[in-house]
């Protein structure tokens, strides 16, 4: 695949593709995300790839060798996740580090892209960056509201006791 590219994360643009407004859509974006979920972090690399190279493939190296993951995200550390665009296709595909693994899974990002590439055919990269974190961003609220439940974090689930008419949790929070 060649040289390893030199990536800039949140936002790298290896073929220039990103007009200002884009980049500015693309980090607020990104900053609301990180606001929201501040144990994730995402990086969003737009390119042009030769015909030959397969996306999944070219992203998985780039997440793999391009440095966009410091030295201590190693392992279960490594809550990044990649939003990579070929320019020359308008496909997309995204990575995920090993400690997103256990939680998210394909049919969490596949509507994360899928939100994305209208705009990516209509070239707004800016709008599919946004599109792309605002479904992501739902996806990481469906996942965390699970967990909570399924540690009895939540006080949104009531449970029935069979033959009951009194609903009851079945675990209670300790809060404070």
């Amino acid at each position: 695949m060649g040289i390893v590219p030199q990536l800039t994360p949140p936002i790298s643009d290896l073929n220039k593709q990103l007009t200002r407004a884009d980049k500015r859509r693309a980090h607020s974006a990104l900053g609301d995300l990180t606001r929201r979920f501040p144990q994730v972090e995402l990086s969003y690399v737009v390119a042009a790839l030769a015909d030959h190279l397969p996306i999944g493939e070219y992203a998985f190296w780039l997440f793999n060798r391009a440095g966009i993951s410091s030295a201590v995200e190693r392992a279960g550390k490594n809550r990044r996740i990649l939003f990579f665009v070929d320019s020359k296709t308008t496909r997309a595909v995204t990575m995920i580090g090993y400690g997103l693994e256990p939680f998210l899974a394909e049919r969490h990002l596949q509507p994360c892209v899928l939100a994305a590439m209208g705009s990516l055919r209509a070239g707004d990269y800016g709008r599919a960056c946004e599109a792309f974190v605002s479904e992501l961003a739902r996806q990481l609220h469906s996942v965390q509201v699970g967990i909570d439940r399924g540690f009895g974090l939540s006080d949104e689930s009531v449970w029935e006791e069979a033959g009951s008419s009194e609903p009851f949790q079945v675990f209670s929070p300790v809060l404070g």
